[in-house]
């Protein structure tokens, strides 16, 4: 009888044993779900977004990419957050809560903006990465109505100076110089501090507008990517300038984005 019962008992040990693992195998193989992004974590990171306009509208806003850069940013006065996203601000927004929601079953945080918004999540090293952007109709501009979009991607920033340099075109010729408020680009050699004469705006110290001396005005859109990052995979080693240039239209690319790097 004794024997029975160590049998039973042992039987039943067990059971239990394999009952516990089996629990713990089902929640290792249960999918990870990434943690909240805050607005704070995205104070060190910019959203570069790359379109193209659709055919149909090809009469308004040409065939050339047209890129929209996005930032979170705080009020140091008043120590809100408000969304960037090129040229365009929101208004100062009084919780993070309301810039960026998070959804607990499936690990997306959405940053909101003027033009829609960015589903966020981190990947298997936890870093940030974009899943997905959207453009209602409701948004500032109706961006999805009139733009394909062809390229994302999310990037840590720093707080280094970029725009007292010199660049020039990873391919082809063309230089672009900076000092504090002016700029030139010239095809064939680098500017002279003598002939920056063009004025420009930084809105960050990785974002930078300004239009050009000639008769059509040009905006040019400056974007820097710090060096580690890269652009589209390629180039992670250099400080990169990405340029856009703009007719008058601020949504109408005239070329296409050129990618410069420092002219050292």
């Amino acid at each position: 009888m004794k024997t029975i019962t160590k049998t039973t008992f042992a039987l039943f040990t067990l059971t239990l044993g394999m009952i516990g693992c089996s629990k713990k195998n089902d929640n290792n193989n249960l999918p990870k779900i990434a943690k909240e992004i805050t607005a704070d974590e995205l104070l060190g990171y910019q959203i570069i977004e790359e379109y193209q306009p659709k055919p149909e509208y090809a009469a308004t806003f040409g065939d050339k990419p047209l890129l929209m850069i996005t930032q979170v940013q705080r009020n140091i006065t008043t120590n809100k957050f408000l969304v960037r996203s090129d040229s365009h601000s929101s208004n100062d927004i009084t919780s993070p809560a309301n810039i960026t929601s998070y959804n607990a079953e499936t690990g997306i945080t959405t940053l909101e903006t003027v033009f829609g918004g960015y589903e966020l999540t981190r990947d298997e090293n936890e870093q940030m990465i974009v899943k997905n952007s959207y453009h209602p109709a409701s948004s500032n501009f109706h961006v999805s109505k009139y733009f394909a979009s062809k390229h994302i991607q999310i990037m840590r920033v720093t707080n280094e100076i970029f725009h007292i340099s010199t660049y020039k075109a990873l391919s082809g010729s063309g230089y672009y110089r900076f000092n504090e408020t002016k700029w030139r680009y010239k095809t064939d050699t680098p500017p002279t501090s003598n002939e920056l004469i063009w004025n420009y705006n930084r809105s960050t110290n990785t974002s930078w507008y300004g239009s050009d001396g000639g008769s059509a005005q040009l905006v040019n859109r400056f974007t820097i990517i710090p060096r580690g990052n890269g652009w589209k995979g390629q180039h992670k080693d250099k400080d990169l300038l990405l340029v856009n240039v703009l007719s008058n239209s601020v949504y109408k690319s005239v070329g296409d984005i050129g990618v410069y790097t420092l002219n050292n």
